[in-house]
């Protein structure tokens, strides 16, 4: 048994520094060595000393789902696998008598191991979904519903530093104009639902793979990746003025529109500092043209 535990937390060690990420294969390692721990304990329990009752396999179908965090059906299949040797190992050396005591005990020790793998697992499972809410809700502008800034800026300037060479990227500032008349006419609450429609509408424009977030007020940052056709960057401006012109705030059709300046960074190790600076200069030639449009520079 000790030679399964070093073998096995030697291969754990190994498959952890080449960060292998085959999750089947893992589990059906996993399931490999409790089979084979099983099997030595089998041996223990019933060829050691056959005159009496077992009492390790019963214990070992209770400790079992604490063990490992695998599927509930691989942990029911390593268990019934497991009651299926056990019982051939009982008739292999044991009188009638032991042989049916044996067995009720362990199908009990089964029956009661299935049900806590069955609660531990629904337990894993919703702290597992806790900790992704948490860490979503972390992540999100609570508003908009789009990345904060911190975690919009973080993932922009990794996407930066890893992005592949001659991989093009964009990227805009998004500003809504007159959004202080707005707060001023009609209210902060009104403002505030504005601002959660445009996150909608930024959700709608770009793809799932852009990163999209809220840099702060009613200014928004996008990272447009693969951009391999630079017309694409006034393309999406162009469809997000119209979103924005079909939003209505009430019967007086107050036009609701935004500026935006974009860069579209084609040499490799940009910083995002550097990037943010000419999206940032851009957008405020954008504003000065008279809003409602884009300015867009290229950073060769």
């Amino acid at each position: 048994m000790a030679i399964i535990n070093v073998g096995f937390i030697f291969l754990a060690t190994k498959l952890k520094s080449i960060h292998y990420k085959n999750d089947k294969m893992v589990a059906n390692i996993c399931m490999v060595y409790m089979l084979l721990i099983a099997t030595c304990i089998i041996k223990i329990d019933v060829f050691y000393e056959p005159e009496t009752l077992s009492s390790f396999i019963p214990l070992l179908f209770v400790v079992t789902p604490a063990a490992f965090v695998l599927s509930l059906f691989r942990i029911y299949l390593t268990m019934i696998l497991v009651e299926v040797e056990y019982i051939i190992a009982l008739f292999m050396v044991k009188d009638s008598v032991l042989i049916s005591a044996d067995i009720f005990y362990s199908l009990a020790g089964l029956s009661f191991g299935m049900l806590v793998t069955a609660i531990i697992l629904r337990l894993r499972c919703k702290d597992n979904y806790d900790k992704l809410t948490y860490r979503r809700l972390s992540m999100t502008d609570s508003l908009t519903g789009v990345l904060n800034k911190s975690t919009a800026l973080t993932q922009i300037g990794r996407y930066l530093l890893t992005r592949i060479d001659n991989t093009h990227c964009a990227l805009l500032i998004i500003d809504l104009d007159n959004f202080k008349k707005v707060n001023d006419k009609y209210g902060h609450q009104v403002g505030d639902r504005l601002l959660n429609q445009v996150g909608e509408i930024l959700h709608e424009a770009f793809r799932g793979n852009d990163i999209v977030g809220r840099f702060g007020g009613d200014e928004f940052v996008v990272l447009m990746k693969n951009v391999f056709d630079d017309e694409i960057i006034e393309r999406k401006c162009e469809e997000i003025l119209k979103l924005l012109e079909s939003l209505t705030l009430d019967e007086e059709n107050f036009k609701i529109s935004c500026s935006m300046g974009a860069v579209i960074a084609k040499k490799k190790n940009e910083s995002l500092e550097r990037l943010f600076k000419i999206a940032d200069d851009a957008l405020y030639e954008a504003k000065a043209m008279g809003k409602n449009g884009l300015v867009k520079k290229i950073d060769k």
